[in-house]
């Protein structure tokens, strides 16, 4: 058991990880070898290694522009995923959620 429940020990973990939070990144260049840039109405930042979260619906709505482009099978992987569907898993049940 974690005092305060397992986002604490998160929390803890990532204390010295720089996180910017409300920057939406809508450029994502990734053709230097070992370096990764991302861009928005914020400015850049450049490093080696980067996390970002983005929703599937931005995803499939070409919002981020990456350079070089997705290879062909990562973008029909994109397009593929169907936006809104989800399940709720609970303790001995499965049921869909209602549209």
């Amino acid at each position: 058991m974690v005092k305060g429940g397992i986002g604490q020990l998160v929390a803890a973990a990532g204390r010295a990880v720089p996180v910017k939070l409300n920057h939406a990144v809508t450029g994502i260049a990734w053709n230097t070898p070992g370096r990764v840039a991302l861009s928005g109405n914020w400015g850049a930042v450049t490093a080696a290694r980067r996390i970002v979260a983005v929703p599937t619906s931005v995803l499939a709505e070409d919002v981020i522009r990456f350079d070089p482009p997705l290879p062909v099978e990562k973008r029909a992987a994109i397009d593929a995923i169907r936006c809104g569907q989800f399940m709720k898993i609970g303790p001995g049940r499965l049921n869909p959620c209602p549209a």
